[in-house]
């Protein structure tokens, strides 16, 4: 009878350092796997233009717990005790030529030349953009300038082809076309599986000590 159990001791112990050595090597992976994205993707995004003229980024999420990505230095936790996402992303600002047109500002020389008036002042609204400054003999003054933007982000998952399955997104909204990304970095975090979460072993477990019992 001792013999017995002492088997069904060594079957548990056997079967609990199968499935942590499994745990390990699917752990080990999926590491690899999301680092080489983390390598892959945060180089490149995807960007399209819908039909109200925003500009949509989207690029894959790179998945890992939150340990592993202290570890290799790709989170910043700051005042955070605890994450679920981190995205950086890199902007820079384009305006292209804007034209603002001269009312009263200009005197015509006899010799046919025309020269602005000074100082003046100019001003520019629009949707995205809005622009006051003057100018004077000297110098010319940007009293202020407003880059106006509406930013929206979105997590989830998209479809990337029949029969395949579902992948993690982020997409990145901007309705101000004179904003241009030039990186995005995302991070999203989630919890380190333990060995004690898995089912299968559980039910392993159980009927390990339902042979005991019996």
């Amino acid at each position: 009878m001792k013999a017995k159990y002492i088997t069904y001791l060594l079957i548990m112990v056997v079967v609990f350092l199968s499935f942590t050595l499994i745990g390990n090597s699917k752990d080990a992976n999926r590491f690899k796997s999301q680092m080489y994205k983390y390598k892959l993707e945060n180089k490149e995004f995807k960007e399209d233009i819908d039909e109200k003229g925003d500009k949509i980024l989207s690029q894959e999420q790179v998945i890992l717990t939150q340990k592993e990505a202290i570890r290799t230095g790709l989170v910043e936790l700051d005042n955070f005790k605890k994450l679920s996402n981190q995205i950086k992303i890199v902007t820079d600002i384009k305006i292209d030529t804007i034209v603002i047109t001269n009312h009263d500002t200009l005197v015509t020389y006899v010799n046919g030349f025309n020269y602005l008036k000074l100082p003046v002042h100019y001003a520019y609204n629009s949707e995205f953009l809005n622009l006051d400054v003057d100018i004077s003999v000297d110098h010319l003054s940007l009293n202020s300038i407003n880059i106006l933007n509406e930013s929206k982000i979105s997590l989830g998952y998209k479809k990337q082809g029949l029969f395949k399955p579902l992948i993690p997104v982020i997409e990145i909204t901007n309705s101000n076309p004179y904003i241009k990304t030039n990186s995005i970095q995302n991070i999203t975090i989630v919890e380190e599986r333990r060995l004690i979460d898995d089912k299968k072993f559980l039910i392993g477990i159980g009927m390990l000590f339902g042979l005991l019992i019996n």
